[in-house]
């Protein structure tokens, strides 16, 4: 006799659960309805592909709802293979994994040791972050014994995951020296020899982008490893900085990359200065147009303080920092440096 194949029963289902798991609704989390044990078993049914409803289903949305009503063993096997299945979508499994977190300790904790081992770095990491919100020393046990991924991104975020756990639990880990071991890198401005600034002017190659640079007043920042000179527009001046800088909207200056073999320089930033009533916005953009810092000018008193943050994702929390008055400015820059295992071959950090 031929097996049954699962029937269509979406006008059966409770008009809680249709809720908890239709894909054409938005989901409510904070009034989203408690689920009766009814619905539970239909909702599993569902997860198991015992029963196919005659709507388009959620599935990360229907496990989620599944995790907050019940948190047996059934439903701990039933995530852990979602979470292993590779024809699932990887929201779906990175929630069935996150979710194990909900259920009893030793099946969860036994399901997310093997999903550790995962080949998809992103259901990967969401078993880890399951075993840090479960914190035991098993959990802890389990990522010691992972090996170290290929991924630079995907090492740091495990290992802040193990040195978490490691603390509550009061147990040792790498991990953990390597949070004690991040910290904030300052790098100052340093003002450039009037006699040498008219050199590195002429040594500029390609536009200025229509300003004329300031023969006298310069500044260099070594970040990465190689130099990078700040030039100002003409306009602005020693004596009246202030007014140069927040007088209008302008040009404010250049930074240039100085080669450290050929000792030309390439531009890389445009420095401009939008100016209102009330504000004095300070944007840094590559030559692209892409905005890489955004900040503003700060009044203090007659003087202005400089605050400002590298605003592109993936770049390293990075502050802009500095004073000016009509005599004299002061830079600088603050970099979040995590520690690293091993020797860093990668190329210079850009400002």
């Amino acid at each position: 006799m031929a097996a049954k194949q699962p029937s269509g029963n979406g006008s059966k289902l409770s008009p809680e659960l249709l809720n908890a798991i239709a894909a054409e609704r938005l989901g409510c989390f904070v009034d989203r309805a408690t689920l009766s044990g009814k619905d539970v078993t239909a909702l599993k049914n569902i997860l198991k592909g015992r029963s196919v409803p005659d709507i388009a289903v959620d599935r990360k949305r229907a496990l989620i709802a599944l995790a907050e009503a019940d948190s047996s063993e059934e439903t701990a096997e039933l995530l852990a293979g979602i979470a292993g299945d590779n024809r699932e979508e990887t929201r779906t499994r990175a929630a069935a994994a996150r979710n194990l977190a909900r259920m009893p300790q030793d099946a969860a904790e036994k399901a997310l040791g093997t999903l550790l081992s995962a080949k998809n770095p992103t259901v990967q990491l969401a078993s880890a972050k399951a075993l840090l919100r479960i914190g035991s020393k098993a959990g802890l046990k389990a990522l010691q014994r992972l090996p170290t991924p290929q991924s630079e991104a995907l090492r740091k975020q495990l290992s802040l995951v193990r040195a978490v756990i490691a603390l509550r639990t009061n147990e040792k880990d790498e991990g953990v020296q390597l949070l004690l071991d991040a910290r904030w890198e300052t790098f100052e401005a340093r003002k450039i020899d009037p006699a040498v600034i008219k050199d590195k002017i002429s040594a500029v190659a390609g536009p200025t982008f229509g300003i004329a640079l300031n023969p006298n007043t310069a500044f260099e920042i070594t970040c990465g490893g190689q130099p990078h000179i700040l030039f100002l527009d003409e306009q602005i001046r020693d004596g009246r900085f202030t007014r140069g800088i927040t007088g209008k909207d302008n040009l404010a200056g250049l930074i240039a990359l100085e080669e450290t073999e050929t000792r030309h320089l390439t531009v890389r930033y445009l420095v401009l200065i939008a100016t209102t009533e009330a504000r004095h916005q300070l944007i840094v953009t590559q030559t692209n147009g892409e905005i890489a810092f955004a900040g503003e000018f700060q009044k203090d008193g007659e003087d202005f303080r400089i605050a400002g943050r590298d605003v592109r994702l993936g770049s390293a929390a990075t502050e802009v920092f500095g004073a000016v008055s009509n005599s004299e400015i002061n830079l600088g820059l603050r970099i979040w440096r995590s520690a690293r295992r091993r020797k860093n071959t990668a190329k210079p950090i850009e400002l």
